[in-house]
């Protein structure tokens, strides 16, 4: 739950090597108003949507095993509501 635009939602997971992931995220009833940032242990930015338009999701496969902490907020200059919804979900490999 987000109630402003200066809090953020943080969460640390992990990303196993070669497997598709695809990660999306809303808040209200609209794409593009919440901003997700994806950084390493080292806190070296990976990934945001921000630079994309706050795209609502992003697909993407690491070469390596890789722990990340993923950051959510609300955008400032959209009316999205402050219940966030992200998912993490992947694609499994063939057998």
């Amino acid at each position: 739950l987000l109630l402003n635009p200066e809090e953020t939602a943080e969460f640390k997971t992990t990303f196993f090597s070669e497997t598709v992931y695809r990660i999306a995220a809303c808040s209200g009833l609209s794409d593009g108003n919440l901003i997700f940032s994806i950084y390493d242990q080292e806190r070296n930015l990976l990934f945001t949507n921000k630079d994309y338009k706050n795209a609502p999701y992003w697909d993407f496969k690491v070469k390596s095993t890789v722990e990340v902490t993923i950051e959510a907020k609300l955008d400032p200059s959209s009316n999205g509501s402050g219940c966030a919804v992200l998912l993490i979900g992947f694609k499994q490999g063939k057998k």
